[in-house]
């Protein structure tokens, strides 16, 4: 996807793709195809016998030409599973192509066709396609499906599992039909109600939903009276959840109600009531997994809801990305700490604003023997170079942690000064970390010593020389700190995946962390994309990584590394077969630059034998051109002109002419 194919080099690329013996997935989206590729994607897909899933989205020059070539021919094919085709400019043309392919389909499960310019016909055919289609298991129908048809095809249908109605709009007498066809479709699993319910379509549906034989997952588009379906539900998923005032006692019977949910999520929270959100938590029993992204929350009902969320025992996946705890979050990691039943896998706490000052408790509960989380996904946060070494000795001997993200933490204060504006921020991330602030008084730099009444110039020094006595301290923290950590990933055989992108760790990280990968077996994939690594540091890296069978990935992308360090990879004997990753580097920027220069080189040349063609024949001064080839051929004939003429006792009266 998004590599700009022009017709000649995407023929090309078919043309090898489908020598690929166990090809499945081919993802062609935003790549500009034009409307002449349909018949080599013809020729392709009825030779890639392996291929299950097709997508050319996001290709809006496509046209219906080639939409119905491609289609013509994923009809006929055995094994495709998922074709994918929104926003790829086509139109009514297509409709003949778009009902063959889901009438002759065997195979086909995912057909998604959205953002085209496609009418209501092209909606009617689809249903009237999908009444006897036997293949298609998830459907997300079109803006103007009509709603007659869709209520015939949901009654008889009996293979689609999962129904999108977003995009479709009901009046209020289509309800009814939508309550009938529901109640005689027994296959469904999962439905996506409407973004635009009133009143009427909410309360039809609620009913007809309500006790329903085979629906267990809801996604409810629309905010009004959408808690009623805890009360039924396996699987719930909410665009908003909103519980105001007046709505809490109704909310909080609904939640005395709750037994079988096993899934919750949410876009977003805002409730008032946060005790019955903590009854309802408490009470589900099977609850697995919670997902509450974007919660804001004023700070005593957020603790009360973040101290609820442990007492949830069956709990194995928690998603709280969004979260804006600050000074919560030690509150939220006390919770899990004391908690004894709690057996969390997995744990995403990505931009949740929590700095290093309450990790103490995540890494006391971290610390137990009997931990059994194996993701943790801290991205985004300000754990800073005091988190990390937190993070450090407990890595050592943690056994359970398979995945851990710290991306965008802001390791390295050298990194932070670069976006501080002014010395108040300064001297204020100064206060935010002790490890740094008792660094600064080893070094007897003084805070107060850069916070005398300066202005103008004179201030800009005092910022100047603070933020240069800052990043150099900020260096000798982050060259210890990492030397920690290699130290704990010389010793974890747990850990598979450490993702530090964006931290700002310098070569000091790829220095450090090198002779670690010569000794540690067991990690996978290693991520230090963004991190200002120069060729230094790649050297080091390479050295270690050719000791190195068992790691598979090794991400070095927007970093500063030239031609040196691509080469260092290049020139290393790996054992193992480590992919990696430098793109958004300067690795290839010589060649670019000495082809830059050659092409110009060119062009002065070209302009040089044009002066030189115009001031011997005169040939140009009319806007006339000859080239170096042309000049070649000239040159011969005048020599050969020359041979004759000296071979003529009497030149002839206008032979030069």
């Amino acid at each position: 996807s998004m590599n700009q194919f022009t017709d000649s080099s995407l023929d090309l690329v078919l043309q090898h793709l489908v020598q690929l013996p166990n090809l499945q997935v081919l993802d062609l989206s935003e790549n500009a195809l034009s409307s002449k590729c349909g018949q080599p994607f013809a020729k392709f897909i009825a030779a890639a016998k392996p291929l299950k899933s097709l997508s050319i989205s996001n290709n809006n020059e496509l046209g219906d030409e080639s939409a119905c070539q491609i289609m013509d021919a994923l009809g006929h094919h055995m094994n495709i599973e998922s074709f994918s085709a929104n926003h790829i400019g086509i139109g009514s043309a297509s409709n003949g192509s778009i009902g063959s392919l889901l009438r002759t389909t065997r195979s086909l499960k995912t057909f998604n066709i959205e953002r085209n310019f496609l009418s209501s016909d092209t909606a009617d055919i689809v249903v009237q396609a999908l009444i006897s289609n036997e293949s298609i298991t998830e459907v997300q129908l079109l803006e103007k499906t009509p709603i007659g048809p869709l209520c015939e095809m949901l009654s008889k249908n009996r293979t689609i599992t999962s129904l999108n109605l977003s995009q479709c709009y009901f009046e209020n007498e289509d309800y009814d039909l939508l309550s009938t066809a529901l109640t005689a479709n027994h296959s469904l699993k999962k439905l996506v109600t409407p973004k635009w319910l009133n009143d009427t379509g909410a309360e039809t549906l609620r009913n007809s939903l309500n006790g329903h034989p085979s629906i267990t997952h809801i996604v409810w588009k629309d905010s009004y009276a959408d808690f009623e379906f805890l009360a039924t539900m396996k699987s719930v998923e909410f665009d908003t959840l909103k519980v105001e005032e007046e709505d809490v006692s109704r909310f909080e019977s609904v939640v005395n109600r709750v037994s079988d949910l096993e899934c919750i999520s949410f876009g977003s929270v805002r409730i008032s009531d946060a005790a019955g959100f903590a009854t309802l938590l408490k009470r589900s029993k099977r609850l697995s997994q919670i997902t509450i992204n974007d919660m804001r929350l004023e700070p005593p009902l957020l603790e009360e809801v973040l101290q609820a969320i442990p007492l949830a025992s069956g709990l194995k996946s928690l998603d709280l990305s969004g979260a804006y705890m600050d000074k919560s979050a030690r509150v939220f990691f006390e919770s899990l700490r004391d908690s004894t039943s709690l057996r969390l896998s997995s744990l995403n706490l990505r931009d949740c604003r929590i700095s290093h000052e309450g990790l103490e408790p995540l890494i006391q509960w971290l610390d137990q023997d009997d931990q059994t989380l194996s993701t943790l996904n801290l991205s985004q946060n300000s754990i800073l170079a005091n988190g990390l070494r937190m993070f450090c000795a407990m890595l050592g001997r943690n056994r359970s942690l398979r995945h851990l993200n710290l991306h965008s933490n802001s390791v390295i204060f050298e990194y932070i000064t670069r976006h501080v504006q002014g010395r108040e921020a300064i001297e204020e991330l100064i206060r935010t970390d002790s490890t740094l602030a008792q660094t600064l008084t080893d070094l007897e730099f003084s805070v107060s010593s850069s916070s005398s009444s300066v202005s103008g110039e004179s201030s800009q020094l005092v910022y100047d020389a603070t933020a240069e006595s800052l990043t150099e301290t900020s260096k000798r923290i982050c060259v210890s700190v990492l030397d920690e950590l290699a130290a704990a990933l010389s010793v974890n055989r747990a850990l598979r995946v450490l993702i530090l992108s964006r931290n700002g760790l310098g070569d000091n990280c790829a220095k450090a962390l090198a002779p670690c990968l010569s000794r540690n077996q067991w990690l996978r994939k290693l991520d230090l994309s963004c991190n200002a690594i120069c060729d230094d540091g790649a050297t080091h890296l390479a050295m270690g990584l050719a000791q190195n069978i068992e790691l598979e990935s090794l991400d070095l992308s927007a970093n500063h590394l030239t031609r040196k360090g691509g080469d260092a990879f290049a020139t290393i004997r790996m054992n193992g077969q480590c992919f990696v990753r430098l793109h958004n580097n300067e690795v290839f920027q010589q060649d670019i630059e000495a082809s830059k220069a050659a092409q110009a080189q060119a062009v002065a040349d070209r302009a040089r034998m044009q002066d030189v063609n115009q001031a011997r024949t005169g040939f140009g001064t009319q806007g006339h051109t000859i080239s170096g080839r042309a000049l070649k051929v000239v040159n011969h004939c005048a020599c050969a002109v020359c041979h004759a003429l000296k071979s003529q006792p009497t030149p002839q009266p206008g032979m030069y002419n």
